[in-house]
């Protein structure tokens, strides 16, 4: 394992450009290096050359793009599905009031009120019955006809 760490030693120091002596760094300076070296070892990229850095950057780029995507459209099924959660709210408040108006009844009282719409709709319909038979058509035609008549006759119209 000594042997490994030393061998990854001398393959750093190969890399590090000539006159950089890592002895004589401040304390922050080395902070940010190991830092950095940290980030560029997840970064996935292997070298640092521009084009490197920038496939890298586009890649990172549109993944947070496809993930804002993703996060719209998944905040637009949330809202959806809040607003029919509200709706489907609404109705079941609606639908208990109706049910407990229900199981307040008697089926006694469920059973009358249904006479009385019935007796109701019954009047209604006699009525409309009664005035429409009283109601001659024939007799208004003919007065609508005369009136038309008089009216064309009084603006000169033949």
């Amino acid at each position: 394992e000594i042997d490994e760490l030393e061998k990854e030693i001398d393959k750093l120091e190969k890399n590090l450009p000539v006159g950089i002596d890592l002895t004589n760094i401040s304390q922050s300076c080395d902070n940010l290096l190991t830092e950095y070296a940290r980030i560029w070892a997840e970064s996935g990229v292997e070298d640092l050359d521009m084009s490197s850095l920038g496939e890298a950057f586009l890649g990172r780029q549109k993944l947070r793009t496809d993930n804002s995507v993703i996060q719209g459209m998944l905040k637009i099924d949330v809202d959806t599905l809040e607003t029919e959660l509200q709706q489907d709210e609404k109705e079941l408040e609606f639908l208990e009031n109706f049910l407990g108006g229900l199981e307040r009844k008697t089926p006694e009282e469920i059973k009358q009120e249904h006479l009385s719409l019935t007796k109701q709709w019954t009047e209604f319909n006699q009525k409309i019955t009664t005035r429409s038979s009283s109601i001659n058509l024939d007799e208004i035609i003919r007065k609508v006809e005369l009136l038309e008549g008089s009216t064309k006759k009084q603006s000169g119209i033949k």
